[in-house]
């Protein structure tokens, strides 16, 4: 018996290894957003994995307002990894407070001082991949808000034992994989870096890490981009495609998308569903605009898992992205330097130039403009001032009486058309963003037409019910009206609301496409089949940043034990009573396609393919002789082609349409017998 218990004790005593160290504290530096580093020297410990590792974090800090600090730990091998987060926690102190990903509750649903132990907001298992545990650790504290609140961390310990944190382990996937690596694994900056780029991207079968990297193999540069998102652990991407020395450009296609050199990774940190930047491309797209093509990907960066992105397209000048004329640094007179441009309305961290007239704020706060194409380094003088010019003009007669002077006017500057495909899918979307930031402009040669077009979509990770300020979290009021006094909207857009036929305008196209793909079930349709593409990966994804059932700013809400299905249920509930909002209360009259009292049944003519690419047909009956009348007309109901216009006699008749000069988009098919209407939606892709 004595033997037994001796052996006993000695497989408990093996089985239950645990070493903590600890480590000093100090003050923090309170500068606004400068990190004090605090470290820790381990030794004696053998390498981290998924049996011996890193299992939990302790730390003693005071501060009275802990929404200010970001806490975040390194490893001897450079790998880093977030603990508290930014705007995630609220309250005074962190007094005992353990993080470790073995426990269920998150530590931004917890209550201050945070005394318990908590899941980070990051995965500590990226850690035991192998990686050494002797070494100086680090624990850095950011606090964001100078010169309030001065803290002090007073003590914090690791613990290493055969519970650690678990890492995520991918072999293959139903996705493409993405992978980067950087010259002695360098972490990746806001600077460019000449990195390996390679895809693997199997059509048949499944994507395994030791495939050959067959859809791309080379260079790229490769940088942190975005503002407010870097401060999260999983960051968008800059892809630019090179030559092997580095130098030169490589076109090329990725994952079939048209080629060009010029790439993002969007990684959407903050949106739980994965989908809300992938929604809004694809919904501006079949309004019949161009908007970034995407593929959803993911990611490993220097051999480590780094979840969910999508692949797109960056916004620039081409012909398969936006297609506006080229300009060069000769064209500086009358016709050539009228076009093309493009523009971006956004923050002051690039060249660019103030609006001339204020925007929606309580200070007379201008927006800015940034030049995109040409970017500053290549714009002339002459063509810097000839741009400039333009929106002064067009702000000017926006400010004026004439602004609806159908000759003078605002029409005169803008394809009022895509500005209201714009406001739109903005505020269905109710983009915090939306109107203020990440807005692009762009402009042809008068040759082309000249005019001011709005778009394409650009960072809607924040839009469809995901931010908690700006008004944007309220299923009612219009986006547009928010003021703000850091970067307010222009003024154009209630400028708009004064014009009778503007609104007109917006009801019918807003009420026409309502009935299509931006129904209720058009968008859920393309939810659910993005959410069944992302079953599987979306599980890896949330378990390398663990923050399902977390608050990470700035998410509306907040439910602890939430799942992948509760928030992609949160995103189409939204969608159903923002759409009944907007459905009440878009201002104008339509009285053209959709409102026809003297309709006949919809059974009485048949169309199909639908959607279709090249061709479709119609068949339809009569009952008697009869004049009948086939008009094919765009979503403002004018007509685009006449297809029939005769007498028949009774009988079934079946016609082919050959629609290869039809641009992508939505259409209406409107057959009159006899004065008796009905319509048919159609969508060309």
């Amino acid at each position: 018996m004595k033997k037994l218990y001796i052996l006993l004790m000695v497989v408990v005593c093996c089985s239950v290894r645990s070493q903590v160290f600890v480590g000093s504290g100090g003050v923090l530096l309170n500068n606004g957003g400068q990190e004090t580093v605090f470290s820790l020297n381990v030794s004696g410990l053998s390498a981290m994995d998924s049996l011996f590792g890193l299992e939990e974090v302790t730390i003693d800090l005071n501060h009275a307002a802990v929404e200010e600090v970001q806490v975040y730990l390194q490893s001897p091998s450079g790998i880093t990894v977030d603990l508290s987060g930014v705007l995630s926690c609220k309250g005074a102190n962190f007094s005992g407070t353990s993080f470790n990903n073995n426990m269920l509750t998150s530590i931004t649903v917890g209550t201050a001082p945070y005394s318990g132990t908590f899941v980070p907001v990051g995965n500590m298992g990226r850690f035991n991949t192998n990686m050494p545990a002797n070494g100086t650790w680090k624990l850095f504290v950011k606090d964001f808000i100078a010169p309030a609140n001065q803290g002090t961390l007073i003590s914090w310990s690791l613990r290493f034992s055969n519970t650690p944190a678990k890492p995520v382990i991918l072999t293959s996937s139903n996705l493409p994989l993405v992978f980067i690596n950087t010259p002695n694994n360098q972490a990746l900056s806001s600077t460019d870096l000449l990195v390996n780029f390679g895809i693997i991207n199997n059509s048949v079968g499944r994507n395994y890490i030791t495939d050959p990297k067959n859809d791309y193999n080379g260079k790229a540069n490769c940088h942190i981009r975005g503002s407010s998102s870097k401060m999260f652990e999983k960051n968008n991407l800059k892809i630019e495609l090179k030559d092997p020395t580095g130098g030169i450009d490589n076109v090329a296609s990725l994952l079939g998308l048209p080629a060009e050199s010029d790439w993002v990774l969007t990684a959407g940190y903050s949106d739980k569903t994965l989908i809300r930047n992938a929604l809004t491309q694809y919904a501006f797209q079949q309004m019949g605009h161009y908007s970034p093509r995407f593929k959803y990907v993911e990611l490993f960066i220097n051999n480590e898992y780094f979840g969910v992105y999508l692949l797109m397209e960056q916004v620039k000048r081409g012909k398969q992205r936006v297609n506006v004329g080229k300009i060069t640094p000769v064209d500086n007179q009358f016709p050539y330097i009228t076009g093309g441009y493009i523009l971006q309305i956004n923050r002051t961290d690039n060249p660019g130039w103030f609006s001339k007239y204020p925007g929606i704020s309580s200070n007379a706060q201008k927006f800015y403009y940034q030049y995109n194409y040409p970017n500053a380094t290549n714009i002339t003088p002459q063509q810097s001032n000839y741009i400039k010019q333009v929106t002064d003009s067009f702000e000017t007669v926006m400010q004026s009486p004439a602004f609806l002077d159908p000759v003078t006017g605002y029409k005169k500057f803008i394809d009022d058309n895509s500005f209201i495909d714009f406001l739109i899918l903005n505020e269905l979307s109710k983009n915090v963003d939306a109107y203020r930031l990440s807005t692009y402009l762009s402009k042809d040669n008068v040759i082309d037409g000249g005019k001011l077009h709005i778009g394409p979509m650009w960072d809607y990770d924040l839009g469809w019910h995901n931010c908690n300020y700006g008004n944007a979290f309220l299923d009612q009021f219009w986006q547009f009206e928010n003021p703000d006094d850091n970067y307010p909207t222009p003024t154009w857009w209630t400028q708009f609301m004064q014009d009778p036929a503007f609104k007109d305008k917006l009801y019918c196209r807003y009420h026409t496409i309502r009935l299509s793909f931006l129904s209720n079930n058009g968008l859920n349709s393309f939810i659910d089949q993005t959410a069944a593409l992302l079953d599987e990966s979306q599980k890896r994804n949330f378990r390398q940043f663990p923050i399902l059932g977390a608050y990470i700013y700035p998410n509306p809400q907040t439910q602890a034990g939430a799942t992948y299905v509760t928030e992609v249920n949160d995103l189409k509930q939204w969608i159903a009573s923002r759409g009944a909002w907007m459905d009440a209360n878009i201002p104008g009259f339509c009285n053209s396609v959709g409102f026809n009292e003297n309709q006949v049944s919809e059974n009485d003519i048949n169309v199909f393919p639908n959607p279709f690419a090249n061709s479709f047909s119609v068949q339809f009956n009569i009952s008697e002789p009869s004049k009948v009348k086939i008009e094919l007309l765009n979503v403002i109901g004018q007509q685009i082609l006449m297809i029939n216009n005769d007498e028949k006699v009774r009988g079934e008749y079946s016609q082919e349409i050959f629609t290869e000069k039809l641009k992508e988009g939505t259409y209406i098919l409107k057959l009159d017998i006899n004065g008796k209407v009905t319509y048919k939606k159609l969508v060309k892709f």
